[in-house]
């Protein structure tokens, strides 16, 4: 997935691509250094619980978010419900429906564009920055399912999503989707080389010993 990214055209759309990363740096630096708007990350992490409990028709109850902590209620959560949080990014899926206001007074306002993009860049930092500090600390969340399968899916879903958002804003939907199914074909044989490299050796080592 990384080495699909890297992969992409970024200079079909340079003016986006600058945007957005100025938006994603800037958005690292303030919301790692200056400050972490806590009770926004934390109406942000229950609203993602929200939202996918809904998605997958769970009742919930009791939304609660204070300056400390928050909680909601959710009936026989699944690992989609408990996880959301560290992969939705809450804040730049309510900021992406700006798209259609920014456009339309996109000859009246100076630099629309531009702004649109930096504030999406920005969004996205503090997902990832708050995401980061949050797992910092021991989350029930995370033990839940375990470790190795939680940050599994928080990586996988992160990637997938800055994929697919990024393959809409530079190189088109179709050209994208073909890139990844490449890089995961060639990571594939890849992988099943390196497997049958191994066990031709340990079958090696193991003939030996007899």
């Amino acid at each position: 997935m990384v080495h699909a990214v890297l992969k992409l055209n970024y200079g079909a759309h340079q003016e986006i691509t600058y945007s957005l990363l100025g938006g994603l740096v800037a958005g690292i630096i303030i919301f790692s250094f200056v400050c972490h708007f806590k009770r926004f990350y934390i109406f942000g992490h229950e609203l993602a619980h929200w939202i996918f409990a809904k998605l997958f028709m769970k009742e919930t109850k009791n939304f609660k978010v204070g300056k400390d902590g928050g909680a909601v209620q959710v009936k026989d959560p699944n690992v989609w419900v408990v996880l959301a949080p560290y992969f939705y990014p809450t804040f730049t899926i309510m900021w992406l429906p700006f798209w259609f206001l920014f456009s339309h007074f996109q000859k009246e306002i100076q630099y629309s564009f531009q702004i649109f993009f930096v504030m999406l860049g920005m969004s996205w930092a503090y997902h990832l920055v708050l995401t980061l500090y949050a797992l910092k600390f021991e989350q029930s969340d995370i033990e839940k399912y375990g470790r190795p399968l939680s940050f599994s899916i928080i990586f996988l879903f992160n990637m997938l999503f800055i994929y697919f958002f990024l393959i809409c804003v530079t190189d088109g939907l179709k050209a994208g989707i073909y890139i990844l199914w490449c890089t995961i074909s060639h990571d594939i044989v890849y992988l099943a080389t390196l497997v049958q490299s191994g066990a031709e050796k340990l079958s090696m080592f193991i003939s030996s010993l007899n």
